[in-house]
């Protein structure tokens, strides 16, 4: 499976202060860490070149409005089994989005901006990943949109515009 120090030693060149779940001392998730921090990670590919968006775990990817916000003709949302093959050494619904270790460009929901802090899996879902959320779209150079719709209604992949 990837190997999270990939996604920890990138966060610490960084010099971005992070918590990783589990450590040494804790053998089941902090209690302050709520759902709504929670980022659910996407490859999208457009006709340009892939890309990464994040977003809250519960909303889902508006491709019609990603499209427009990126200057896109098509966008699609790549598959489990195609993510597999472009990352194999990592859990395809466990994708960091730290678009920079692949050379992508990241993409984040406006609604995730709002979270002081978000968690997500480091390749693997045997770890979480907590930083402070300003921090971490600073060293990611997210670029911030409004191209979700709330709440999650589809199933994951599939879809083309």
């Amino acid at each position: 499976m990837f190997n999270a120090t990939l996604v920890k030693n990138y966060l610490a060149k960084h010099q971005v202060d992070y918590r990783l779940w589990p450590d040494a001392e804790q053998n089941s998730p902090p209690l302050h860490y709520n759902s709504g921090e929670f980022v659910r990670t996407f490859l999208l590919q457009t006709n340009k070149d892939y890309v990464m968006a994040m977003t809250k775990i519960l909303e889902d990817i508006d491709l019609y409005k990603f499209k427009q916000y990126c200057g896109a003709e098509q966008v699609r949302i790549v598959p489990d089994q195609e993510l597999a093959k472009i990352f194999p050494d990592c859990d395809p619904t466990a994708l960091p989005p730290i678009g920079q270790l692949f050379g992508l460009d990241v993409y984040c929901s406006d609604k995730l901006v709002q979270n002081n802090a978000i968690c997500f899996n480091p390749g693997t879902h045997d770890q979480i990943i907590r930083v402070a959320t300003k921090e971490f779209l600073q060293v990611t150079r997210a670029q911030i949109g409004d191209f979700t719709r709330y709440p999650c209604k589809s199933s994951r992949y599939e879809f083309c515009y």
